[in-house]
């Protein structure tokens, strides 16, 4: 390919070998070096090309996706920078690194103009690595002041290490992100949005008005060690109100909360989620399931997928109640003018 396919617009490369052959490597390598008007590159499961291979794209104008790069801890930062008005269309990046930190310093050395950004922060050892709210906080700063922060419409960030405190505020810490006023898209995947709650909605409604999906979940913990406990959501249903009131746009909620039932005042005048479509509660608790069954229909009227479910151990009476909830919103469906059942993720 790297011989007779110099003009290829678009590569998606996936590798799912545990040992990566250093000679597919260098064929990679090999291959980037020749390309000339390249828009999308997807390679999966594989190492950043060498320094030539990140050289020789970043000169590529043409160049606006580049995705699912894994840097290596403590990466050479050299080659990924626009420097010189390197990579000056890329505009969807998507990659996943060590730390925090680490994502951090990737992120302002790229300063791009962005509208498509997701970020991963991997696992090292499986309940071994945290990360602090510090480092989280480092993250969003350089977010809010990057060149891309009056472009990026879509953000994605998945921290799946454990995170600690320190004493530190996490609502403080996620602050700065409320200065992307362009966002339309947002999953924030944090260990430690326990801590956040309703008043976080509030302000986001305020700041993202453009909201089409968002997804501020705990990440999937069924089981805990010993030394470990899982702490609970702090959202509830009546903190999505604000969302209700200022997101005109939006179609998808995947939040993890309590499921309370929410004082009936607070419903009136509100016609409801009428864009909202699909709806799933991971990881979340749930109190009085008939009477939060009511909220759920009133304020999503044109709900077509719905999930519930927490994260304790199968059996619970979490567990049962949501799975009741969930038949209850499924035999609701049935009538959708088609005849079929309607789908319930």
């Amino acid at each position: 390919m790297s011989r007779t396919s110099p003009r290829l617009r678009e590569i998606s490369i996936y590798s799912h070998e545990q040992h990566i052959n250093p000679d597919n490597a260098l064929a990679l390598n090999e291959l980037l070096l020749s390309l000339s008007e390249v828009q999308t590159i997807q390679v999966a499961g594989m190492p950043p090309p060498a320094i030539a291979g990140v050289d020789r794209l970043g000169t590529l104008s043409s160049l606006a996706s580049w995705g699912s790069l894994e840097f290596p801890p403590d990466p050479d930062l050299h080659s990924f920078t626009t420097q010189g008005g390197r990579f000056s269309n890329l505009c969807h990046f998507v990659f996943s690194a060590a730390d925090l930190v680490t994502a951090a310093d990737i992120v302002e050395s790229m300063s791009c103009p962005f509208k498509h950004l997701e970020i991963k922060i991997r696992r090292s050892r499986p309940w071994v690595m945290t990360e602090t709210v510090r480092s989280l906080r480092r993250m969003t700063e350089v977010l809010s002041r990057h060149q891309s922060s009056a472009s990026l419409s879509r953000l994605a960030l998945n921290v799946m290490p454990d995170m600690v405190t320190g004493g530190e505020s996490v609502h403080a810490a996620i602050r700065p992100l409320f200065r992307l006023n362009r966002i339309q898209s947002l999953a924030l995947y944090v260990s430690i949005f326990d801590e956040v709650g309703d008043s976080w909605l509030d302000e986001a409604s305020q700041s993202w008005p453009r909201l089409e999906t968002l997804r501020v979940a705990l990440p999937y913990r069924r089981f805990a060690l010993p030394h470990q406990e899982i702490h609970g959501p702090t959202m509830t249903l009546a903190g999505l109100i604000p969302l209700l009131e200022r997101c005109p746009n939006l179609g998808e909620l995947d939040i993890s909360l309590i499921a309370k039932p929410i004082d009936p005042s607070l419903l009136s005048g509100i016609s409801g989620f009428d864009t909202v479509h699909k709806v799933c509660f991971p990881g979340s608790a749930i109190e009085s399931p008939s009477e939060v069954f009511h909220c759920i229909v009133r304020m999503f009227p044109q709900l077509r997928q719905f999930k519930g479910f927490s994260y304790r151990n199968r059996g619970s009476d979490d567990d049962a109640a949501w799975w009741d909830l969930c038949l209850l919103i499924r035999d609701l469906q049935l009538p959708n003018g088609t005849g079929e059942e309607a789908p319930v993720l």
